[in-house]
């Protein structure tokens, strides 16, 4: 009894499956001409047949493995497009996030927000020491947005003290000096 090696089950074919190959591929269209040969050299007369069929078959498969690249083309593009517009998508919320976080710093004096500040620092803290920290906090934001206008600001504040102060001293003395007999 004889059965075609495609009827039997994949171990038992032997050499002559392991050489096919998927629909489609090269190893197919090699496999359909190997066939159209086998099929001329036992007819005799139609060979010219049989080789038609086969060119037929391997024009066939060449037109399949083309449109498989075609297609597998098509989804890489795709998935291409598909990855450059989520990209864009999540750049365009970070800028958002980013443009509403410096906007609640610009607009508030509190550290509520994006301001980085743990409240929970300050807990079982002096009050006075909660405001210096909340001081130091506001000049070190102040002077991260702009260097150059928080250090005029800061010059014209210390020329200001130095103004009172030498108001203090002058009137100090000339107190002290009144007070003495000595005006």
């Amino acid at each position: 009894m004889e059965v075609p090696n495609e009827r039997l089950p994949r171990r038992y074919q032997g050499g002559v499956r392991a050489a096919a190959a998927a629909p489609g591929s090269a190893g197919a269209a090699v496999d359909v001409l190997v066939r159209a040969e086998e099929a001329t050299a036992g007819e005799g007369g139609g060979a010219a047949a049989a080789a038609a069929a086969a060119a037929t078959a391997a024009a066939a498969a060449a037109a399949n493995v083309q449109a498989a690249a075609a297609r597998k083309a098509a989804a890489e593009a795709a998935r291409n497009k598909a990855e450059a517009e989520a990209a864009a998508a999540a750049q365009t919320n970070r800028d958002n996030i980013m443009r509403q976080y410096q906007e609640d710093g610009d607009s508030s004096g509190s550290d509520g927000g994006g301001s980085g500040h743990d409240s929970l620092e300050d807990f079982g803290v002096d009050p006075a020491e909660v405001a210096r920290r909340e001081r130091q906090r506001r000049r070190r934001r102040a002077f991260d947005a702009d260097p150059a206008a928080h250090i005029a600001a800061r010059r014209v504040l210390i020329t200001r003290i130095w103004l009172t102060l030498n108001v203090f001293l002058t009137l100090r003395i000339l107190c002290a000096s009144v007070g003495a007999g000595s005006y």
